[in-house]
């Protein structure tokens, strides 16, 4: 049996609290994390794509 399994890109207000929570949660872990060894909150300059570690 074949499982067809697609990505449905979602917006942010489409999706279900508890993926919110766990977005949220690690958006504030990388911010506190940055934070801590920069001693600053990041600027757009630091951004960098999702998935990937501050640089």
């Amino acid at each position: 049996m074949k499982i067809n399994m697609q990505r449905a890109d979602k917006n942010y207000k489409d999706l279900k609290q508890k993926q919110k929570s766990v977005i949220a949660d690690k958006t504030y872990s990388m911010y506190s994390d940055f934070s801590l060894l920069q001693v600053t909150l990041p600027e757009v300059h630091h951004m960098v794509s999702p998935g990937k570690k501050w640089g």
